[in-house]
């Protein structure tokens, strides 16, 4: 699995961005999931970044969807810590 971004994460937004999809791991709210790029994508209404989780080439090859990536997402629930 991958975390895509462009650029680092550096402001009060981005951050926002990655605290928010982690908080919504368990539930999967705001996520949406394409198969077929094996692309997981967080964003909530109108927030202006969103996350992603992208499949490698590795794990396209063993035969691994987005499932694996839903499953990574319920596990690293940021509220588990709390």
């Amino acid at each position: 699995m991958l975390y895509n971004s462009s650029f680092a994460v550096q402001t009060r937004q981005e951050w926002t961005a990655l605290l928010q999809s982690a908080g919504d791991g368990r539930s999967q709210d705001h996520y949406l999931a394409d198969p077929q790029s094996g692309i997981l994508r967080h964003k909530r209404p109108d927030a202006p970044f969103f996350t992603e989780t992208i499949l490698l080439a590795e794990e396209k090859i063993a035969g691994h969807g987005v499932e694996l990536l839903k499953k990574a997402a319920r596990e690293l629930d940021i509220d588990d810590g709390l």
